[in-house]
């Protein structure tokens, strides 16, 4: 199982580009639970974009959908897997990672609206790259607080 939190400790061991790429995000609150979709500038990520994604979430309300997944997470799967399902498509499938594992990690920032970090490493199909963890959050459409995004950053270590 991926361990995983959403205490803000976890700013105290991920690595500088995942605390930044939360801060951002933290920032775009503005007092609200989390910001809107609308809220994120995808030229104030840039230097991130590459291990970014964004996922729909779906209605029955238990789907995710990848809209849009960057290059380096693209090259770390060996494929593209943008306008597929999350659970049909994510890391470590077909190498011992569960589907009820990232069930709870998707579920968990949809049903609290909070974001979680998960730092153990998965093993991907790029031997060179080492994923150093995951950090997942929240997006809503307008103001009234459902999630109808998750925002996730994977970094990775060149190996």
């Amino acid at each position: 199982m991926r361990t995983y939190t959403q205490s803000l400790e976890f700013l105290d061991r991920c690595p500088p580009a995942t605390a930044e790429v939360y801060r951002y995000w933290a920032a775009k609150r503005a007092g609200k639970l989390m910001p809107r979709r609308a809220d994120i500038d995808p030229m104030a990520l840039k230097t991130y974009l590459p291990s970014l994604m964004l996922v729909d979430v779906v209605d029955p309300p238990d789907e995710f959908r990848y809209r849009l997944v960057g290059t380096l997470l693209c090259r770390a799967r060996g494929y593209d897997p943008t306008g597929k399902p999350v659970f049909e498509t994510f890391f470590g499938k077909g190498i011992g990672r569960e589907r009820s594992e990232i069930q709870t990690l998707y579920r968990l920032v949809r049903d609290t609206c909070q974001p979680v970090f998960a730092w153990d490493s998965v093993t991907v199909p790029d031997p060179r790259l080492r994923d150093l963890g995951a950090l997942l959050m929240p997006l809503s459409r307008d103001a009234d607080n459902k999630v109808a995004m998750v925002m996730g950053y994977i970094h990775f270590e060149r190996v």
